[in-house]
């Protein structure tokens, strides 16, 4: 998977114009409960295509770590997001995964998380108010 990720990531690499569905999987069994990626040499969270899928819809990725602030993920033309099998290591921040979904907001339709979630603990994981916008959910 790597390489490939390398060729992907490469400089050289042109941009995915007209790539609709992203589906990278790594299948490999872990050994016990892991947080830390385990093979450091493919620890880099890559730039695919530059950064540049303005049609991407739909990304799969199963133990398959990239730049999580790179412009693809943060698109709003996202329907389907699925983040699955990330050690804690090579997960995307809290505020760099809730930017991703306030981009995809508007067009977002499933959103699938396996054993994958922002790092971090929970109780960090908050969202401040948009100014104008209230949090009385009484009314």
């Amino acid at each position: 998977t790597h390489p490939f990720l390398k060729t992907l990531s490469d400089p050289s690499a042109p941009p995915a114009s007209q790539l609709q569905v992203l589906r990278l999987y790594h299948h490999e069994e872990p050994d016990g409960d892991i947080t830390t990626f385990p093979k450091s040499e493919f620890s880099d969270h890559l730039t695919l295509f530059s950064g540049c899928a303005p049609r991407l819809q739909n990304v799969s990725l199963w133990s398959v770590h990239v730049d999580w602030t790179q412009s693809c993920l943060h698109s709003p033309n996202l329907v389907e997001l699925e983040l699955a099998y990330h050690t804690p290591s090579v997960r995307p921040n809290w505020l760099t995964f809730s930017a991703m979904l306030r981009i995809a907001a508007p067009t977002l339709e499933k959103l699938c998380l396996g054993s994958s979630s922002p790092s971090g603990s929970p109780c960090e994981w908050t969202i401040e108010p948009r100014s104008g916008t209230s949090t009385d959910f009484t009314s």
